[in-house]
């Protein structure tokens, strides 16, 4: 079974990825149509010259020379190609970065870890919410299949996130590069604030502690999240509460389904009650990972400043990258911003700016 499960994994990934570039494909017949090049011509969008890059104007190249090629017409036909390597680009950037540290931690790592386990279960206890294990507890005295249902919401964090990102690509295209950005850089703080404080997750704790690993120790798990390369010692902070937490939020925010808005709590709280429940999270660790979401939010514009190196990345590959697909709806038009059916809680500070680049156009 733990077998079909690592195969099932990115079975749903490839999936997701494959309805969402054919929902949102831009006539994807005229891409196949190559007696007849002349057929459905790539429309020309707004070149630039010149790019900012930390507060000074870069200049890039014109890839509007590679209009026509091969690649550049699929990607204009399957925009959301170029999401799938975005994607890609941030995850393993992320998981080598965790693995490289994985491989090279100090010796002394683990008796560090947990004392500074050790010390957040100290400070939770003074605060009143050390509920970890008491938690754990009262799951495993409920039948066997509530574990197991969790250890189920635990690994399935990567297919619903791509599922997440596939509607949010589809249904508010105005709002999504932000979103994509946002968890780039919640990666980016999450793996430096524990690269610099190691903390081990209550599950590898002293046994005298009373945590049981339920999902690691002769459990089923998926070989994506459970391998020699996984940095186990890096509790502080939850990031799959961080993003769990950041899902939950952008669709309450956003979606124009009134369904998922009314479900769109329930995620982070699931995820909530999970990493608790196995012992793989501090309540504290849940508290910082959805901090996260909300400065990486503030600061998702620095990534723009990476637009120079993407328009040189594509030159390189004598490409040039199509103008995003419109999405689905009305909501989904170019432009953006707030719809009639928007409740007060898309007025909030942290949702409120749009993403328009020099050119006006967005980014």
């Amino acid at each position: 079974m733990a077998a079909l499960c690592n195969v099932l994994e990115p079975g749903f990934i490839a999936l997701g990825f494959t309805a969402s570039s054919l929902i949102n494909s831009r006539n994807l017949l005229g891409f196949f149509k190559f007696w007849d090049w002349s057929y459905e011509p790539i429309a020309s969008h707004p070149h630039h010259e010149t790019l900012a890059c930390f507060g000074r104007q870069v200049r890039v190249p014109d890839n509007s020379r590679f209009r026509n090629n091969l690649v550049s017409r699929l990607l204009w036909h399957v925009p959301f190609l170029i999401e799938i390597w975005y994607w890609n680009l941030t995850y393993w950037s992320y998981q080598l970065a965790r693995a490289y540290s994985a491989v090279h931690l100090p010796a002394d790592t683990k008796t560090v870890a947990q004392s500074h386990g050790l010390a957040i279960l100290k400070l939770e206890r003074a605060l009143g919410i050390d509920v970890e294990l008491s938690v754990q507890r009262y799951v495993l005295s409920l039948p066997p299949w509530v574990m197991e249902t969790l250890g189920h919401v635990y690994y399935s964090h990567i297919v619903l996130g791509v599922a997440f990102l596939g509607y949010m690509y589809t249904y508010r295209p105005d709002v999504f590069p932000r979103i994509r950005r946002t968890m780039a850089v919640c990666n980016v703080i999450a793996f430096a604030i524990m690269s610099v404080y190691r903390v081990a997750p209550p599950r590898l704790l002293p046994k005298t502690e009373g945590f049981v690993d339920v999902l690691h120790a002769g459990q089923e798990h998926s070989a994506w999240t459970q391998n020699r390369f996984q940095l186990i010692y890096a509790a502080m902070p939850s990031l799959h509460f961080g993003n769990s937490f950041l899902v939950g939020l952008s669709l309450l925010s956003f979606a124009p389904h009134r369904p998922l808005r009314v479900l769109a709590p329930l995620w982070p709280a699931a995820m909530l009650l999970t990493i608790v429940a196995t012992a793989n999270h501090y309540v504290l660790d849940a508290c910082v990972g959805a901090c996260i979401p909300v400065l990486a939010y503030r600061w998702n514009r620095a990534l723009l400043n990476l637009r120079v190196v993407e328009e040189w990345g594509f030159w390189l590959c004598r490409v040039e990258k199509p103008p995003r697909a419109a999405g689905k709806g009305p909501w989904a038009k170019e432009g953006g911003g707030l719809r009639p059916w928007d409740s007060p809680v898309q007025r909030n500070v942290l949702w409120k700016d749009d993403d328009v680049d020099e050119a006006g156009r967005r980014a």
